[in-house]
């Protein structure tokens, strides 16, 4: 039953790419629009003589603490904190703003990813105190690891712009941490840079201590709210090429971030 589903899946893949091909309307008949079979037979049968099978060993994820500790030790870096989740939340409001995002896309995607209540220095996993890491995403977007590299490899010269342009309006000790943060970030970027621009690349490159360190710029209330938002315009400027004119709401933006 399964090997007669999946070559349907198959086959009307290969019809629809050929259609595509010839510039032909794909309809709804032209996908399986059922769910696989369940198997429902009885279960493998379990071999006695076998050896115990031991517990998988959980691969350790880093968090918060860890990205803390690592771009300070590779890069001598330590995120400016905001003052409250306040400011970091009107900080991002602001960029996400400036760049298109609307206030529904914004509010629903931080409601889906974070549940709605976590705050900017959230990883998945520990929305709880007595939770686990489950993967590396943080902050409102749920950024991974390979994300923050990938927004730094195509988008650093758009940070560090934007960081130049805070200096100029700077003034006294402020100036001096922005000037000092710019050549950071610089630094940063050159290293994400050194591997091809795909993802494969970029999720070797995050496992690194270097790779684990420059995720801490989600934490910077300079930078953070930039690396959550480029993440969402990926998807936005992605359909725009694809010739879809029309704003995405909140539901279709998610799917493409999921994806």
């Amino acid at each position: 039953e399964a090997s007669a589903y999946w070559s349907a899946v198959s086959d009307k893949r290969r019809a629809r790419n050929a259609k595509r091909r010839s510039g032909e309307a794909i309809v709804l008949d032209d996908y399986v629009l059922t769910h696989p079979p369940v198997y429902s037979g009885p279960p493998r049968p379990v071999d006695p003589s076998a050896p115990p099978t031991p517990p998988k060993e959980r691969k350790p994820i880093p968090v918060v603490a860890d990205f803390l500790r690592h771009a300070q030790e590779q890069f001598q870096f330590s995120p400016r904190k905001p003052a409250s989740e306040i400011e970091y939340k009107r900080a991002y409001a602001r960029i996400a703003s400036s760049f298109g995002l609307t206030k529904d896309q914004a509010v629903r995607i931080y409601s889906f990813e974070s549940g709605g209540n976590g705050g900017y220095a959230v990883q998945a996993g520990l929305e709880r105190a007595n939770g686990r890491a489950i993967s590396t995403a943080l902050g409102y977007n749920q950024l991974l690891t390979t994300n923050t590299i990938d927004m730094l490899a195509e988008h650093g010269d758009l940070i560090v712009k934007a960081l130049h342009e805070k200096a100029r309006a700077a003034t006294g000790a402020h100036k001096a941490a922005l000037e000092r943060k710019i050549a950071t970030v610089q630094h940063m970027v050159a290293f994400t840079r050194t591997v091809p621009n795909t993802w494969s690349a970029h999720e070797k490159l995050g496992v690194t201590p270097r790779g684990i360190a420059v995720h801490a710029l989600n934490l910077d209330v300079d930078v953070g709210q930039l690396l959550q938002t480029l993440k969402l315009m990926d998807s936005v400027n992605f359909a725009r090429r694809k010739g879809f004119a029309r704003p995405l709401t909140a539901a279709e933006l998610e799917m493409m971030n999921l994806t």
